[in-house]
Formats: structure tokens, sequence, C-alpha cells
């Protein structure tokens, strides 16, 4: 432990996860102790990952059964294509942010929403970024 930085008691006995916890705040590491919330510096949330878009569920460390519930209620509603929409907005914000304001809002109001999602999941990636392109140079899509 004398190199950690980080420290995740997971065990059944409580006495030495209380001995783990102590032990690491006096060396000043973060520990979460698992399921036993007031030995905790930090709790770990449920995550789902789509690309850089991560969506992160906490009961507050009441119930992570409870969190990781509820991610998996929430996995099949976000799908692979918003990992791709956020690498395109990636790829062309600062082209987007160079447009005057009102123009600005237009494309993101455009493109941030579950017609444009759908229609990258159904006709892929190229097809939406070449909508992308048509909407920051001005032109009119259907």
């Amino acid at each position: 432990m004398e190199q950690a930085v980080l420290v995740i008691a997971a065990t059944d006995d409580l006495d030495l996860q209380k001995r783990v916890a102590s032990d690491a705040r006096e060396r000043g590491i973060w520990v979460n102790v698992a399921d036993v919330t007031p030995l905790c510096d930090f709790i770990s949330p449920a995550v789902m990952s789509r690309g850089d878009v991560q969506i992160a569920v906490s009961t507050g460390g009441s119930s992570p059964a409870l969190a990781k519930f509820i991610r998996e209620k929430l996995e099949p509603l976000f799908g692979s294509e918003y990992g791709q929409l956020a690498d395109i907005l990636q790829r062309y914000r600062s082209d987007i942010l160079k447009l005057p304001r009102e123009s600005r809002q237009k494309v993101w109001k455009a493109i941030i929403n579950q017609d444009f999602l759908d229609r990258l999941k159904e006709e892929g990636v190229q097809t939406a970024e070449a909508r992308l392109r048509d909407l920051i140079h001005g032109k009119s899509i259907v």
C-alpha cells in the first residue's frame, strides 16, 4: 500500500475493511469500502459508456445494486450512435463554433435531436457528417 494512490476494500470481513480504511487514511490514500458508505472517501457509480458519452448512475452509496439495475435499464435506450455523434461533434466543433451565434444555435438544434440520431444509426457516419457539413456551410438539408 506504500505506493498506492487509491484503495478499494471489497471483502466480507468488516473488521478487515475497517483496518484497510484506517490504514489508507493514515497514509493520505483515498479509500472505497464496498457496501460500507460511511467508510468511503468516494463512491463508484454504475457507468455505461458509448464512446465519449458516459452516463453514471449513483444512489449515494445506499444501494449499488439499484444503481446497477437502473444502468441496465438505460443501456438499451442509448445505442452506439450516441458515441458516434460525440465523435462527429468533436471533429466539427471548432467549425461550428466559428459560425455566428444564430447559425451555430441552428446547427446544434439540427443535429442534437432524435431524428439526427436515428438517421445516423440508419445511414451511417459518412452521411451524417455530410449533412453536418452542409449545415455548417449554410445549405438546407432534408
